[in-house]
């Protein structure tokens, strides 16, 4: 089994067992790489692994233009820590974002920006 999918599998499988963890589990990968790993993974367990990781990290994979379903997986975050890493990001990518929201999730992430 490659490194990689090694990696995924343990991040599933900590998702299984609780969030604790999935920090240390990708704290020295590469945003890139990390960004190709939540690219395998469900819309739910993707924002599940956005939201453990700092705010800085997060908006760090999220500049990956590499990283897909960028809007749906904000989509599946806590309004309120999705607002904190897209304030992190630039001005452009949060529109980029913001233009792929659903309307609901839209007026509901806007006016925490």
């Amino acid at each position: 089994m490659s490194d990689h999918a090694e990696l995924l599998e343990r991040i599933r499988s900590t998702l299984d067992d609780s969030f604790a963890g999935i920090g240390e589990v990708v704290a020295e990968l590469p945003a890139a790489d990390l960004a190709e790993l939540v690219n395998q993974l469900t819309l739910h367990d993707a924002a599940q692994v956005m939201t453990m990781l700092s705010t800085a990290r997060a908006a760090e994979v999220f500049n990956q233009t590499t990283l897909s379903r960028r809007s749906a997986i904000v989509e599946e975050m806590d309004p309120s820590r999705a607002a904190h890493i897209l304030e992190d990001l630039s001005a452009d990518e949060r529109t980029e974002i913001a233009r792929g929201l659903g309307e609901v999730c839209r007026r509901r992430l806007l006016p925490k920006l």
